[in-house]
């Protein structure tokens, strides 16, 4: 099963639904989402290694068997499939494919010689970060790397964009006239 863009879209209202009565499972998924781990063979992993259990059940301070339950819901028994419905085994299907290809963003490294511009936006706004992209480039300078938070997993979604040379004062001036900015600011991390 292929994913397409309704089902990446619809696929927060479908967790949602299927832990409706269950937060600390909620929470499981967005560290899971968070932390770039997949699913797989019922087991949670960081690329090829396994990470138990207890490990997530302690990071989110809850006890192991929710993370046991959590992945329990999302790869149920044959027995409990057979009695779902379609719409059920579809939704089902579309978790099980999104956590199992999630994989870590890579290499992300602070250093001291980077310049960072970290900006709060309007997540229904559409464009902000090719227009942010767009005004930096315009003053030639080289962007290294781009980290964007997913408003539905960080209760303060950012854009951070890191630069190897100073971002002029007149180009915040203008990120923060973009439609949907809310804050920008700058200076080395």
């Amino acid at each position: 099963m292929s994913l397409n863009k309704d089902d990446l879209e619809n696929f927060w209202k479908i967790i949602k639904n299927l832990f409706k009565k269950s937060p600390k499972k909620i929470e499981v998924i967005k560290l899971l989402l968070m932390s770039g781990f997949s699913i797989k063979n019922k087991k949670i992993y960081c690329n090829n290694i396994e990470i138990p259990n207890t490990s997530i059940a302690s990071a989110l301070k809850i006890d192991r068997r929710s993370v046991i339950g959590t992945i329990e819901k999302i790869y149920p028994s044959n027995n409990e499939i057979s009695k779902l419905n379609d719409e059920d085994k579809k939704n089902l299907a579309i978790i099980q494919k999104v956590l199992n290809n999630i994989f870590p963003v890579g290499i992300f490294v602070w250093d001291n010689n980077k310049k960072v511009i970290e900006v709060t936006a309007d997540s229904k706004e559409f464009g902000i970060i090719s227009n942010v992209t767009k005004f930096i480039a315009d003053e030639k300078i080289s962007i290294r790397q781009i980290i964007a938070t997913d408003p539905d997993l960080d209760l303060n979604p950012r854009l951070t964009i890191f630069t190897n040379e100073e971002v002029p004062g007149e180009t915040l001036s203008k990120i923060l006239e973009i439609k949907g900015v809310l804050t920008a600011s700058y200076g080395k991390r």
